[in-house]
């Protein structure tokens, strides 16, 4: 996973490698540090694992944009 945020669920968005570490601990093998985030804006997860794609959250990236770039109108899942 490539993610804008890394978070458990409930809990704000880590807006540093060392915040993501300490919510997600050992569950998540390889961290990379690509400096402090910005915004404390959620990512957007979209589930591809069945013939159509939803949305689970929306966030940074908007139903829309994900429709577009999958040329196919998304769901987000309710």
């Amino acid at each position: 996973m490539a993610v804008s945020s890394a978070n458990k669920s409930g809990s704000p968005p880590a807006r540093t490698m060392d915040e993501a570490r300490l919510q997600l601990g050992q569950v998540v093998s390889v961290y990379l540090d690509g400096g402090p985030a910005t915004e404390g804006v959620a990512s957007t997860i979209v589930d591809l694992t069945s013939d159509e794609p939803r949305i689970l959250r929306e966030g940074a990236v908007s139903a829309a944009q994900v429709a577009e770039v999958l040329r196919h109108e998304v769901p987000v899942a309710g």
